[in-house]
């Protein structure tokens, strides 16, 4: 019982190993390019609502919604978050500047494949345990325009805090 019971938790142990390392080779994947556009996905879906979040999740924020505001530059100022204190009854909001930015494949790649289109959003995060202005990035994995979007923050648990927010 003991013997089948390690190799349950061994077998579930690599598969949770696998998933994540599939998450990076699809963000890493210049076949992907045409999901990771993150100004054609603000342009068609400029509010994006949470529905799921996994790996480290604050326990007393909740963001429920970004709606981005106007573009200017490579920038989108006057950005609302929405997020839920579960001390209160309503949903506060705040607003950020989220900037636009390219980043490049970080392994080389078949052909030197270079990213051209901005993937990656940059924004202060709303978290109860720092309270000075920090800038997190939101790498862009996917985005389905008509469906999802699943970002990525890389300062958060080893790299693997998803957010997938829905239009």
């Amino acid at each position: 019982m003991a013997k089948s019971s390690l190799i349950i938790l061994f077998a579930l142990f690599t598969s949770i190993i696998s998933d994540e390392k599939q998450l990076q080779k699809q963000e890493d994947d210049p076949a992907y390019k045409e999901y990771q556009n993150v100004e054609k996905m603000i342009k068609q879906q400029p509010t994006l609502y949470m529905r799921y979040r996994t790996y480290n999740t604050s326990k007393n924020y909740g963001c429920l919604y970004i709606r981005f505001g106007a573009k200017s530059g490579f920038t989108y100022p006057a950005t609302t978050l929405g997020y839920k204190v579960p001390t209160k009854t309503f949903v506060e909001t705040k607003k950020v500047t989220v900037t636009v930015k390219t980043t490049p494949y970080p392994k080389l790649t078949e052909g030197g494949a270079t990213r051209i289109d901005p993937n990656t959003l940059i924004y202060e995060k709303v978290s109860e345990e720092y309270q000075e202005n920090t800038q997190d990035d939101y790498y862009l994995i996917y985005a389905d325009t008509n469906r999802c979007a699943v970002m990525r923050n890389s300062q958060t648990d080893g790299g693997f805090d998803l957010e997938i927010a829905k239009s």
